[in-house]
């Protein structure tokens, strides 16, 4: 008996001294597993190291909110997507090629209306019902980011409460809709709204989706190496 309560002393020394040792040499150690490792967290970032992508979305937002009503209001977020950046060559080497003015970062602002769905039954060609990779909050307006590279690495494989949260965020900028007297834009791009009755036999989500084509202003920014700026819409 004595014999089995040292051996048991023993093994529990030995496993405390293996967490403690993995701890200080910054190797993560658990000893039950945490959450399924497969999926990643829609991670939320700040962009206050990136002032140049801040200072172009602020304009975008105050933009948008100077030409539509709605999104004034506060309906709809903003996407961020179609990031290119230049190949690595000598900057001497990519300045000019033949004349014209190399790009070294493109990508393209939008306003939004969809709502993210669990699943995928509403993914069209801009992406409805794709959650981002990264999300953030500039000047009280949901930003949503998309990185091929990104997708690419994790292949949209993202946690459950991760989703759960974000779908909570982005339902607060689509509220409007959810108004008797909102005006849905349908598919070839003219207004309609739904009666009262409709309503009556829709759920919240559901009406939400109809407005999924409401807000779909766009715009690409592009930067050149020399400094300059063009917009393209």
């Amino acid at each position: 008996m004595i014999r089995l309560a040292c051996l048991i002393l023993a093994l529990l020394s030995g496993f405390w001294s293996f967490a403690q040792s993995t701890y200080e040499h910054g190797i993560p150690f658990y000893p039950i597993p945490i959450k399924d490792q497969r999926y990643i967290d829609v991670q939320y970032i700040e962009l206050n190291q990136n002032n140049f992508l801040h200072r172009q979305i602020a304009k975008y937002i105050q933009e948008q909110a100077d030409s539509s009503e709605l999104f004034k209001a506060g309906f709809g977020f903003i996407t961020v997507d179609n990031i290119t950046i230049a190949s690595s060559k000598p900057y001497f080497l990519k300045k000019e090629e033949n004349g014209i003015h190399v790009e070294d970062l493109k990508f393209k602002l939008g306003t939004r209306s969809f709502l993210l769905t669990p699943s995928f039954e509403t993914v069209s060609s801009y992406c409805t019902g794709c959650f981002p990779d990264f999300y953030s909050l500039i000047d009280d307006r949901l930003v949503f980011f998309y990185s091929d590279q990104s997708r690419w690495l994790h292949q949209g494989y993202f946690s459950e409460d991760s989703k759960k949260r974000l779908i909570t965020i982005q339902r607060k900028h689509l509220q409007q809709a959810l108004d008797p007297n909102f005006a849905f834009i349908d598919l070839f791009g003219k207004p309609f709204k739904i009666s009262a009755e409709e309503r009556q036999r829709l759920t919240e989500d559901e009406i939400l989706l109809k407005a999924s084509l409401t807000l779909q202003a766009s715009k690409i920014v592009v930067q050149y190496l020399d400094g300059q700026i063009k917009y393209q819409y």
